[in-house]
C-alpha cells in the first residue's frame, strides 16, 4: 500500500486509474495514518460468578483481510467459512484477555484513607498465556465454580474450544471441530468440569460438488395463493445444491467433554441421537437436561434459516444413552407479515428459567403473529417443569407484543411488553410459586419508551454463583435499575434501587456532569459496590470501582490506567450544540473544531455534517437530547472526526428527527420524510453559518446506511451542500418493496411514497459531487451492493460528478486495514477537491 497525495488533480487521478496504477492507497498525511492505527483501550469486561475475577477482553481495531477473503458459501441468509465451519460475517471477536483480581483490589480499597481515589500500586493486569498468537477469540463463559474461563479460538482450519485456569492464568485446548456455522450458543458448561459442545460431523469430509449439468430446474411456487411478504434478505437458498451445502456445513451433534482440575481433557463422549442442523444448545440450571434447537426441512428460498421449521428438544442427560424428554415442533415461518411487531406462530424464545432447576419458558402469539389482527391478547407466556409431561402453565398474558423477561432468584419475573406503532411499553412484576402458579401480577411502569428523559431504566441482570443470568435482588422486593440517564445536558447514567412493592426508587449513584460514566458490572446485590467505565473530553476511558459507604459517601477508585492513544489531539475543541427547527423541534449534535480556531475572529471553516435519521411519534420525544457531550474522542475506523485534523469543522451525531403527524403513532412518518430532512439540514446549516463556524459555500453532508440514503436525498432536494459522502446505502426503494426502516406499508400500498423518497428517481436534480462507497459482500437487509452500482450508473448516465468505490470482501461495515486506509484516502480526496479547495462564491 502506497501513500498518495489527496491534493492530486482529477486529471492525474484519471490517468492513474486508466493505467491501472492506483491500487490500494493511503492518505499522505501521517496524522490520519496515526489516528487510524491508534487504538483506544476500551475492553469489554466479564465478572466471574463468584465476583473474584474481572476479565478484560481486548478487541482488534481491524479484521485481517485474509479472514474476510477466506472461502465461504452463501446459503440460507448467512455466509459460512468453508474450512472453519464458522459464520464468516457479523460476529465480534477479541484478540486478547487480561485478568484483574477484584477480590484483592477491594481489600486494598478498604485500607485507603477517606478521599483517596488511587491505589498505592497499580493493580496487576495478568495476561492469559498459552493462547495461540494472532488468533481471533469469542464466546467466553465462566465455569460455575469460577475456576475456569472457556472460550472459542478461531484457528485457520477449525473452531477450537479452550479453557483457562484462573489460578495460573494459562490456557489450553480442550477439543476442536466446533460447529459455529449457525450457533449463537455452540457450547455450555454442564457443571464445573463438564462442557457440552456442538461438533461438526462433516468437518473431515469433502465439500459436495455442484452437479453438472444440474439435476433439475430451480422451481419456486405458490400454488395455494398464500400471502408471504418478506423484507429484502440476502444470501438465500436458490437451488437443491444450496440445500445440500447448507445441510453439509450446519449438521452437528452434541458432545460432552470432561476436564480435570488442571483443565486437561480426560474424556469425550458423542451424543449421536442429537445429530441435526443444530443452531443452539442450553443446559438446565441443575445440569440434568439439555435444550437443543434444530432446524428441519422443508427449507425456504424466500426467508433465512431462522424461519425454517424448528424442533425444540429436551434431552435427559442423566440417562445413558441420553434420551429425549420433550419435543416441540414449529412449522415453516414464511408467512410472518413484514410489518413491525410481527412474529412467528408457535413457541418462540424457548429457554430455561434460571431460578428453577429445570423449567422451560416460552412465548406464543395469540393473534397469529400479525399485529394488524384485532386481539385482546397478543402473546401468552408459558412454563413447563420436568418431566415435561404436564399441561404448560400460563404465567402472563400480554396486551401488546412480548419484548423480554428477566428472572430473579426470589420468585418473580420482570416482563416487558411493547407496541412499536405507538412506542408504548408496559413492565409487569409477575410473582409465582415454586410450582410456577401465578401469585400476583403488578404493573410497574406504563410509559412511552421514546421518552428518554423520564426513563426509569432497565433491570440489571448479571451472573449468580451458579453462572446463571439473573436479576440481583435485595431483601426479596428490590431490584436494581440502570439507565443511560438522558437529560437536556446529555446522558448522565444512574443506578437506582427500586422497591417493587412501594414502586419507588432510591438513587444510589449518578454520573457527574463533565464526565461520562457507565455501569459495567455489579459487585453487591444491593448495588453498594459496582464497577464503571469513566471518561471525559480529556480522559481516556478507564475502569473504576465504586463502594457506597453507610455515610452516603461514594468511594470511587480508579483500577486501570490506559494511556491516551492520541495525545496530540488534546487541543481539538468539542461541545454539545442545541438549537430548534422552525416548528420547535430541538436539534443537537457534537461540534468539533480544529486546534486554535477562534470563532468570530478566524475565517469560517469548511464543514462536514454527519448524520443518521431517526423516527419519532411526537415532537416532545424528538426534541430530547440524545448526544453524550463528555466523552473521550474515540475515533473509529469510519469516523468523520479525522477531518478535524485537516482543517474542517465537523458536526457529528447531527440529529435528523422525522416526526409523525399523527400523535403517538408511526403510521405516516415517512409521508413527510423529505420535507423534514430538508428542515433539519437547513437548521443545522443556518446555525453553523450564523455562528461564523461554517463557510456556507463549503459544507459537505455524509452518512452511512440510512444516513447515506439521507445524504443522497438532501443532494437531490436542496442546494445546501457542495458535496456528499454516502456509504453502504440504499437509493431505490422499489428494490425493498415490502418496507424499509420504520416503513410498514408496501410498494403496492404506497407507490407514490416509494417513488418520492428514492433518490434514484431524482438524479437529474443532484448537482453536487457524490462519493459512493460499498462493501462488496454487504449482506445487510436492503443495502446489497447493487443499490450503489445502479445509483452510480444513473448518476453517471445523467452527467453527475460521482465516484463509486467497492471494497473487496467487506460487509456493511468495513473492517480490513487495507480497505479502511483506502476509504480514508478517497474521503480526503473528495473533501479536499470538492469542499476545502472549492472556490468561494
Amino acid at each position: 500500500m502506497r501513500k498518495l497525495s489527496t491534493n492530486i488533480t482529477l486529471e492525474e487521478l484519471e490517468r492513474l486509474e486508466k493505467a491501472g496504477e492506483l491500487g490500494y492507497r493511503a492518505p499522505e498525511d501521517d496524522t490520519i495514518l496515526n489516528i487510524a492505527d491508534a487504538h483506544v483501550q476500551k475492553p469489554s469486561v466479564s465478572l466471574s460468578p463468584d465476583r473474584s475475577w474481572l476479565l478484560l477482553c481486548d478487541t482488534p481495531k481491524f479484521t485481517p483481510i485474509s479472514h474476510l477473503a477466506a472461502n465461504e458459501v452463501s446459503v440460507a441468509g448467512i455466509r459460512i467459512h468453508t474450512q472453519q465451519f464458522n459464520r464468516s460475517r457479523g460476529r465480534s471477536y477479541y484478540n486478547g484477555f487480561r485478568l484483574l483480581n477484584v477480590q484483592e483490589i477491594r481489600e486494598q480499597i478498604k485500607e485507603l484513607p477517606d478521599g483517596q481515589s488511587e491505589l498505592p500500586t497499580e493493580p496487576n493486569l495478568r495476561s492469559i498465556t498459552g493462547i495461540p498468537e494472532n488468533q481471533l477469540l469469542r464466546s467466553i463463559k465462566w465455569s460455575p465454580d469460577s475456576k475456569f474461563l472457556s472460550f472459542l479460538v478461531v484457528a485457520p482450519e477449525e473452531i477450537q474450544l479452550w479453557v483457562a485456569d484462573m489460578e495460573s492464568a494459562s490456557a489450553r485446548k480442550v477439543t476442536g471441530s466446533i460447529n459455529a456455522s449457525l450457533a449463537v450458543t455452540s457450547y455450555a458448561w454442564r457443571n464445573s468440569r463438564d462442557l457440552i459442545c456442538m461438533k461438526a460431523i462433516n468437518k473431515d469430509k469433502a465439500i459436495p460438488v455442484a452437479p453438472v449439468p444440474p439435476f433439475s430446474p430451480s422451481i419456486r411456487s405458490n400454488l395455494s395463493g398464500n400471502v408471504a411478504a418478506a423484507r429484502t434478505y440476502q444470501n438465500l437458498l436458490t437451488s437443491t445444491y444450496d440445500e445440500t451445502l447448507f445441510k453439509f456445513f450446519t449438521t452437528s451433534e452434541a458432545c460432552k467433554v470432561t476436564i480435570d482440575d488442571a483443565g486437561t481433557t480426560v474424556h469425550e463422549e458423542s451424543f449421536q441421537a442429537t445429530q441435526g442442523i443444530m443452531k443452539a444448545l442450553y443446559i438446565s440450571p441443575d445440569g440434568n437436561y439439555m435444550l437443543t434447537k434444530t432446524m428441519n426441512e422443508p427449507f425456504s428460498y424466500l426467508v433465512p434459516y431462522t424461519r425454517f421449521p424448528q424442533s425444540n428438544q429436551v434431552w435427559d442427560l442423566t440417562q445413558s444413552p441420553i434420551a429425549m424428554a420433550f419435543n416441540q415442533e414449529i412449522g415453516l415461518q414464511e408467512q410472518i407479515p413484514s410489518v413491525h411487531d410481527s412474529c412467528a406462530v408457535g413457541a418462540r424464545d424457548v429457554s430455561w428459567i434460571p431460578s428453577s432447576d429445570n423449567t422451560l419458558f416460552w412465548v406464543e402469539a395469540q393473534d397469529e403473529g400479525d399485529p394488524r389482527n384485532e386481539s385482546e391478547i397478543r402473546d401468552k407466556l408459558f412454563a413447563l417443569s420436568a418431566p415435561f409431561t404436564d399441561t404448560p402453565k400460563t404465567l402472563h398474558s400480554c396486551v401488546s407484543r412480548y419484548h423480554n423477561c428477566e428472572w430473579t432468584l426470589h420468585g418473580f419475573a420482570w416482563v416487558q411488553e411493547k407496541c412499536w406503532k405507538t412506542r408504548w411499553s408496559k413492565i409487569f412484576k409477575v410473582s409465582v410459586t415454586e410450582e410456577f402458579d401465578v401469585k400476583e401480577t403488578s404493573l410497574m411502569f406504563d410509559r412511552s419508551y421514546e421518552d428518554a428523559y423520564n426513563s426509569p431504566g432497565g433491570i440489571w441482570v448479571s451472573k449468580d454463583s451458579n453462572a446463571r443470568f439473573v436479576a440481583p435482588v435485595s431483601q426479596e422486593r428490590h431490584v436494581l435499575l440502570e439507565s443511560v440517564g438522558a437529560t437536556p445536558k446529555g446522558n448522565l447514567p444512574f443506578l437506582d434501587l427500586f422497591d417493587t412493592v412501594e414502586k419507588t426508587s432510591k438513587r444510589l449513584w449518578r454520573c457527574s456532569e463533565g464526565t461520562y460514566e457507565r455501569l459495567e458490572t455489579i459487585l453487591e446485590n444491593d448495588g453498594s459496590a459496582f464497577i464503571t467505565t469513566r471518561q471525559s473530553n480529556e480522559e481516556q476511558p478507564n475502569l473504576w470501582i465504586h463502594t457506597l459507604q453507610s455515610s452516603g459517601e461514594d468511594k470511587a477508585v480508579q483500577i486501570t490506567k490506559f494511556p491516551d492513544p492520541y495525545p496530540w489531539m488534546n487541543q481539538m475543541s468539542q461541545e454539545l450544540v442545541t438549537y430548534t427547527r422552525p416548528d420547535g423541534v430541538l436539534l443537537s449534535g457534537k461540534l468539533r473544531l480544529p486546534e486554535n480556531f477562534k470563532v468570530g475572529e478566524d475565517e469560517p471553516l469548511p464543514m462536514l455534517i454527519w448524520a443518521y435519521p431517526r423516527e419519532f411519534t411526537n415532537k416532545d420525544a424528538a426534541k430530547q437530547v440524545k448526544v453524550t457531550p463528555s466523552t473521550f474522542t474515540s475515533i473509529s475506523s469510519m469516523s468523520p472526526i479525522y477531518w478535524v485534523t485537516q482543517g474542517f469543522a465537523v458536526l457529528s451525531e447531527a440529529s435528523m428527527p422525522i416526526v409523525s403527524s399523527k400523535s403517538n403513532s408511526m403510521e405516516d412518518t415517512n409521508d413527510t420524510l423529505i420535507s423534514q430532512l430538508i428542515a433539519n439540514a437547513e437548521t443545522h446549516v443556518n446555525e453553523m453559518v450564523a455562528r461564523k463556524i461554517a463557510d456556507p459555500n463549503r459544507i459537505a453532508i455524509g452518512g452511512h446506511s440510512y444516513g447515506a440514503f439521507m445524504t443522497a436525498n438532501l443532494l437531490a432536494h436542496t442546494n445546501l451542500f457542495c458535496a456528499g459522502i454516502a456509504r453502504s446505502g440504499a437509493y431505490n426503494r422499489t428494490l425493498t418493496p415490502f418496507g424499509f426502516q420504520s416503513e410498514d406499508r408496501s410498494l403496492w400500498e404506497s407507490g407514490e411514497l416509494y417513488y418520492n423518497v428514492s433518490p434514484f428517481n431524482h438524479v437529474k436534480t443532484i448537482n453536487a459531487p457524490l462519493l459512493l462507497t460499498h462493501g462488496e459482500r454487504d449482506c445487510n437487509s436492503g443495502t446489497y451492493p447493487e443499490q450503489s452500482i445502479r445509483f452510480y450508473n444513473a448518476l453517471k448516465g445523467n452527467g453527475c460528478t460521482c465516484r463509486l468505490v467497492v471494497f473487496p470482501f467487506e460487509d456493511h461495515h468495513y473492517k480490513a486495514r487495507e480497505n479502511i486506509l483506502h476509504l480514508l484516502w478517497e474521503t480526503s480526496f473528495w473533501l479536499n477537491t470538492f469542499v476545502k479547495d472549492r472556490t468561494k462564491a
